[in-house]
């Protein structure tokens, strides 16, 4: 008897990866246009109005750009960690798969079926 065992092919697990940099690049940038809305016409000029903009930029804009970076940044670099480990686990499934197949039980690894 031989047990099949179905996953993920590295190569579609790297484009995955792609997917959800490009879809994390796009929300961050879609935060940064909205995050530009928050921009005053022009400079602020009374005690007031300059109050309200430090504050602002202190408490929404500074905060949410910051955020809407390292989510960008996070997003790459799990992509590209993605597409550095994934093919080491085909090798790893493949060269397990023999081991246990000398061991008296095959194994047959499909990938992305």
């Amino acid at each position: 008897m031989v047990d099949t065992f179905d996953i993920d092919d590295p190569d579609e697990i790297v484009a995955a990866a792609h997917h959800l940099a490009s879809v994390a690049a796009a929300i961050a940038g879609q935060v940064f246009d909205a995050v530009r809305g928050f921009d005053l016409p022009r400079k602020p000029v009374s005690p007031l109005d300059c109050a309200l903009d430090a504050a602002k930029q202190a408490h929404v804009l500074t905060p949410v750009k910051g955020a809407a970076s390292a989510f960008r940044a996070n997003s790459a670099a799990t992509c590209d960690l993605a597409a550095e480990i994934a093919p080491v686990y085909r090798v790893v499934d493949d060269t397990g798969a023999t081991a246990i197949g000398r061991a008296g039980r095959p194994i047959r690894w499909t990938y992305g079926t």
